[in-house]
C-alpha cells in the first residue's frame, strides 16, 4: 500500500516516468483533478491500517472504503458544475444522473452520505475488536467460580423462604 501511495503521489508531480504520467492522466480523466490528490493519502492510510499488529489484514473493507470515497468525492465535485466536469468522467456521469433525478441539494446530501459510508467502511478495521475465544471465556468463568468469597461459601446462594399462615 505504501508503494502504491508513493508511486501515485509521484505521478501527479511528473516524477514517476511514463507509467506514472499515464496513471495521472487516466485518473484525472476518470475522477477529476481534485480527487486524484486524495488517492495517495487514502492508500497511505490503508497501509497504516495494515500495519496494525495482532489483526489479520482486511483488504476488502479498506479497498471498498477507498473506492466508495473516490466515487463520493468525484460525484460531489461533478454535481457542483456539470459543464466543467470537475469530477472527471465518473463524477460527471454520477452527478448528471443524481442531479437530474433529485436536484442539486439532494445530490450533495446523497454524495456526502456516500462519503460518510466510505469513511465508516474504511476505518471499520481500526475500530473492530477481536472477539474472545471460547477457551478464554471458559477460563474466565472457571476463575470466577473458584474465587468465591468466604461469606458466599457459608451463606447459601438461594434465599430461604418461610411460609406464614
Amino acid at each position: 500500500m505504501f508503494l502504491v501511495a508513493v508511486i501515485t503521489g509521484l505521478s501527479f508531480w511528473d516524477r514517476a516516468g511514463r507509467a506514472g504520467n499515464g496513471f495521472a492522466w487516466f485518473s484525472k480523466f476518470l475522477i477529476g483533478q481534485a480527487v486524484v490528490f486524495a488517492i495517495p493519502v487514502l492508500f497511505f492510510l490503508g497501509g497504516l491500517i495494515f500495519l496494525k499488529p495482532k489483526q489479520k489484514s482486511k483488504f476488502l473493507p479498506v479497498f471498498l472504503g477507498i473506492f466508495i470515497l473516490i466515487f463520493g468525492g468525484a460525484g460531489i465535485l461533478g454535481s457542483q458544475n456539470l459543464l466543467n466536469r470537475d469530477g472527471g468522467v465518473l463524477g460527471y456521469g454520477l452527478g448528471l444522473l443524481v442531479v437530474n433525478l433529485f436536484g442539486l441539494l439532494a445530490a450533495d446530501i446523497i454524495f456526502a452520505a456516500v462519503i460518510m459510508i466510505g469513511l465508516i467502511i474504511f476505518f471499520q478495521s481500526v475500530w473492530t475488536r477481536k472477539p474472545a475465544q471460547n477457551a478464554d471465556i471458559e477460563k474466565i468463568t472457571k476463575d470466577a467460580k473458584e474465587k468465591r468469597s468466604f461469606f458466599s461459601k457459608i451463606i447459601p446462594q438461594k434465599p430461604l423462604s418461610v411460609k406464614v399462615k
